[in-house]
C-alpha cells in the first residue's frame, strides 16, 4: 500500500510540474484526445500480453510438453532476439506501402496461413483418466505433445 501511495504522489507531482511549464515533456491535453487514449490502451494491452506470454511460455513448455529449461529458454531467447532485431530495423520500412507490395504481402500471409491450416491441427484429446491433453496432427501423422500421466 505504501508503494501505491508513493506512486500516486509522484504522478500527482509530475502532473503539477508539467502543467506549470510552458514546454512540458508530456502535454497533458493529449489525455483528452480519444485517439491518444486508444493508442495508450493498445500499447498497455500489447505490453501486458507480451509479458504474460513470455512469463507463462517457459513453464508451459517445461511442465506440459516435457522440454528442458535450456530448450525452453533457447526458444524464448530466439523469439526475443527476433523481436528486438525487427524493432531496431523498423525505421528502414518504407513510409508508404505501394498497392503491389501490399498485395504481395497479403498473398504471402494467406499462403502461409493455408499451409498451416492444411498441415498442422492442434486438438485436445481425452486421456484415459478423463482429462484432456493436446495433440498435434501433421498431415497423416499424429504427434503427442503431452506425455501421458
Amino acid at each position: 500500500m505504501l508503494l501505491l501511495s508513493a506512486a500516486v504522489a509522484c504522478l500527482a507531482a509530475f502532473a503539477v510540474v508539467e502543467a506549470r511549464h510552458s514546454e512540458p515533456m508530456l502535454d497533458l491535453r493529449l489525455l483528452r484526445r480519444p485517439a491518444f487514449l486508444t493508442s495508450l490502451t493498445g500499447a498497455l494491452v500489447v505490453g501486458r500480453t507480451t509479458i504474460a506470454l513470455m512469463s507463462y511460455a517457459p513453464s508451459f513448455l517445461e511442465r506440459a510438453l516435457g522440454w528442458s529449461a535450456l530448450a525452453s529458454s533457447a526458444l524464448l531467447a530466439t523469439w526475443s532476439t527476433t523481436s528486438a532485431v525487427v524493432a531496431w530495423q523498423a525505421h528502414r520500412m518504407p513510409s508508404q506501402v505501394t498497392e503491389a507490395t501490399g498485395a504481395a504481402a497479403r498473398r504471402g500471409v494467406q499462403s502461409a496461413r493455408r499451409h498451416v491450416d492444411e498441415t498442422a491441427v492442434v486438438a485436445l484429446e481425452r486421456d484415459r483418466h478423463g482429462g484432456r491433453r493436446p495433440v498435434a496432427v501433421l498431415g497423416d501423422d499424429e504427434i503427442r505433445l503431452a506425455r501421458p500421466r
